[in-house]
């Protein structure tokens, strides 16, 4: 943790020096580049001891629990240079890797000493000897814009501090800190380790303070509903309201964090469905459609959607949003156990009478479009595969129907380079059909989940056997080797995963 910690230090020091310390046409010397960078570097030698490392970190107080503000003051000497305001615009894009940036902090101010003059405060882990800085930095053209350099004292307090500095300043060394966090709308989430419980109020303090949109921050907690996917949170700092807003893909959901299911990583994956396959007047099929991130923007593309979700709350939020966004002409939910969905509303788009088993508002004709049937519930779609089998008759189908699925799982081993076999084989067995590759249209990691784990999407052309015949017997054995997403007991939501599906 220390090595790690005198490395972020160290990057955070030459991030803005990278495009001056090697650039010829710079305003620094060759010479005094070469000695910045040596400087930056030796910030992170363990034996130049903790305080050289700290200048520009708050004062330790590890362990504190209770949040005292005052104890973050920390007085450093700051170089400063003093221009005139008319010279301001010829030195400022060249001192801009050198500036003194902190939250809270303007680094170049009106000089109160002298009227028509700008103080510019410059970083002192970066310029560590100031008449060196100014002898060898300026030409003396240059040279001439600088009225006057000097140390001074000035006084950082608590709230020029950044979250994460300030809780690595307060948090015990030697076990894993807050690496991160999830912002939903308003609110913070973490997932806090066992460790870090006794200073769960102070760190949701901190970053109440640090994050400028969060109004409340929650912790997750080991009980979680596996029926519904939403876990269960504590409020430790701020409002206790978990009801927010917030925009993906340029449009606006509203829900209660606390009641849903919601994962900010899959607005690519919900942008890439939406844009990528979905044409006008396609219909969407969505069997676990959460509060709409799927539906909402298909609906908004003018296509015809059926969106289902078991928990009640996502129902209720879900039909909220289709109000608020103004797509309910577009738009029909339902509030169904995932395979009663697929079995009860699907044979009524797949029958030859496909118009007239839709509403008056819903104008599709399966020969002007395809369905699409999005399964994000990673831990256990693949589980509902077999609900496709015997849903109409041969003489019902309607030929013309094209039904691509859409179906997300996780995938876990050793051998991650076979992720992409192993997501396809599962969709064979549990689906029970030898799923041809001309079938197969797309194969797409989605994002890592956890250590040797990472979430998939199959998006495959459901064959028309499978609609017309009943699903075929499969032997025991077959079925208890067969490789699935997760074991029975691992298909609980577990803690260890910051983020489950």
């Amino acid at each position: 943790m220390a090595y790690w910690f005198r490395m972020k230090a160290f990057e955070r020091i030459l991030k803005p020096l990278q495009g001056t310390i090697f650039s010829s046409n710079s305003l620094v010397s060759a010479s005094n580049r070469r000695k910045m960078a040596t400087e930056a570097k030796e910030l992170i030698s363990p034996e130049l001891g903790r305080e050289k490392l700290r200048l520009l970190l708050p004062p330790l107080h590890i362990g504190m629990k209770t949040l005292d503000k005052t104890a973050f003051a920390k007085e450093i000497s700051v170089p400063t240079i003093v221009v005139s305001e008319a010279n301001l615009p010829k030195v400022v894009n060249s001192l801009k890797p050198f500036l003194l940036k902190l939250r809270k902090f303007k680094s170049i101010v009106e000089d109160s000493n002298h009227p028509k003059t700008k103080k510019i405060y410059l970083n002192p882990d970066v310029v560590t000897d100031l008449s060196y800085f100014v002898s060898t930095s300026f030409n003396v053209e240059q040279n001439s814009y600088i009225l006057s350099s000097s140390n001074e004292l000035i006084t950082i307090f608590y709230e020029n501090w950044k979250w994460d500095e300030l809780l690595n300043s307060i948090l015990p060394d030697g076990e894993d800190k807050v690496g991160g966090y999830t912002l939903v709308g308003s609110l913070i989430h973490l997932n806090l380790r066992q460790h870090l419980l006794p200073f769960k109020s102070i760190i949701g303090q901190v970053l109440l303070d640090g994050v400028t949109q969060a109004k409340t921050v929650v912790n997750k907690l080991q009980s979680i509903d596996n029926k519904f996917r939403n876990f269960h949170m504590e409020v430790i700092a701020g409002e206790p309201n978990t009801i927010v807003k917030l925009k993906e893909n340029n449009i606006e959901f509203e829900f209660d964090f606390a009641t849903v299911y919601w994962n900010s990583r899959l607005s690519s994956e919900h942008d890439r469905i939406v844009t990528g396959y979905l044409k006008h007047h396609d219909i969407l099929f969505d069997v676990f459609a959460g509060v709409g991130p799927f539906a909402i923007p298909a609906a908004k593309k003018r296509c015809f959607v059926y969106a289902n979700d078991l928990n009640p709350e996502s129902h209720k939020w879900l039909a909220h949003n289709v109000e608020k966004r103004k797509v309910k002409p577009y738009v029909k939910t339902f509030n169904e156990d995932g395979r009663d969905f697929i079995r009860n509303i699907l044979p009524k788009l797949i029958r030859n009478s496909v118009p007239s088993a839709l509403s008056n508002d819903f104008e599709f004709y399966a020969s002007s479009g395809k369905i699409h049937v999005t399964m994000n519930l990673p831990a256990m779609a693949v589980d509902f595969l077999d609900a496709f089998w015997g849903l109409v008759s041969a003489e019902e189908l309607n030929q013309e129907i094209c039904i691509i699925v859409h179906i997300y799982c996780f995938i876990r081993g050793m051998e991650q380079k076979e992720y992409k076999n192993m997501a396809v084989e599962l969709v064979r067995q549990k689906l029970r059909h030898e799923l041809p590759v001309d079938k197969i249209l797309e194969i797409f990691f989605v994002r890592n989940v956890a250590p040797l784990k990472d979430m998939y999407r199959v998006s495959f052309t459901l064959p028309h056997e499978i609609l017309t015949n009943q699903i075929p017997t499969v032997n025991n054995d077959t079925l208890e080797n067969s490789n699935t997403s997760e074991d029975p007991a691992a298909k609980r939501l577990r803690l260890d995963d910051n983020e489950e599906d």
